[in-house]
């Protein structure tokens, strides 16, 4: 109750936090809309995970997957945060996990697809984008 009371003193906090929430659910949206959307359209038939960055360069390859992983981090955080402040938590933390690099990653995601609802909320996005369906 007495954090309730201090953002009821202290609105122009609460202001903030809820601008930022805001920002990071547009951007949550946007950044998901723009994943799903490059995705290619057999990626989940094969078994073997194929990748989507394509960076011939080693040098490069280091700094990208820190650049990632740490974004993926950052969202997975404030979706936590959105989950008791006004936004999209769980969104956030969907795209923060898209984000991340883990073992076993593919094997969520296929299962995530394999959902119904999810896979036809996909294919919605990607036809809105010109883009084919996604094949299971």
């Amino acid at each position: 109750m007495e954090a309730f009371s201090y953002f009821l003193q202290n609105n122009q906090i609460f202001l903030y936090i809820s601008g930022l929430s805001t920002i990071f659910f547009l951007l949550s949206l946007l950044g998901l809309s723009w994943l799903i959307s490059i995705i290619p359209h057999n990626y989940f038939v094969d078994k073997k995970r194929v990748s989507l960055i394509k960076i011939k360069n080693p040098l490069m390859w280091l700094p990208i997957i820190i650049i990632k992983n740490s974004i993926g981090l950052v969202l997975i955080l404030f979706g936590i945060l959105m989950l008791i402040l006004p936004g999209q938590g769980v969104l956030t933390i969907i795209t923060g996990l898209i984000f991340l690099d883990y073992p076993g990653k593919f094997r969520f995601e296929r299962s995530l697809v394999r959902n119904k609802l999810i896979l036809n909320s996909m294919n919605w996005i990607r036809r809105k984008l010109d883009k084919p369906d996604l094949i299971i």
